[in-house]
């Protein structure tokens, strides 16, 4: 009888772990898009004002950040591989680390500072 609980136990974490990922992603994809807006937003200004080549170095350095973040993040996921952990538990954990940013930028915008 102890032998049928562990499955179930196994299964049940996945299933956390699965959702946890998935509202931790949706968070930080929510909060990236809140952040892309604001900065085409800035650099619709900037070209608008006449300023077209500061406009784009901005885009570049907020699409470097993104690439940047794209490749540490996948790094990280890959590298939990060495603790043997799942892909669901991989996922969650590497959303905990992709949502610090955005979320923290997004409630700068919200917070006007």
């Amino acid at each position: 009888m102890h032998m049928n609980a562990m499955p179930a136990e196994n299964s049940r974490k996945n299933r956390f772990m699965t959702a946890l990922a998935i509202v931790l992603w949706s968070i930080s994809a929510k909060a990236t898009g809140l952040c892309l807006f604001v900065a085409l937003m800035i650099a619709m200004w900037g070209a608008a004002d006449e300023h077209p080549t500061e406009a784009a170095q901005f885009l570049l350095q907020a699409g470097g950040v993104l690439l940047l973040a794209g490749a540490v993040l996948t790094g990280l996921w890959h590298a939990l591989k060495l603790f043997r952990l799942n892909p669901a538990t991989r996922y969650a954990i590497t959303g905990a680390l992709a949502c610090l940013g955005p979320v923290w930028m997004a409630a700068q915008v919200f917070l006007d500072h």
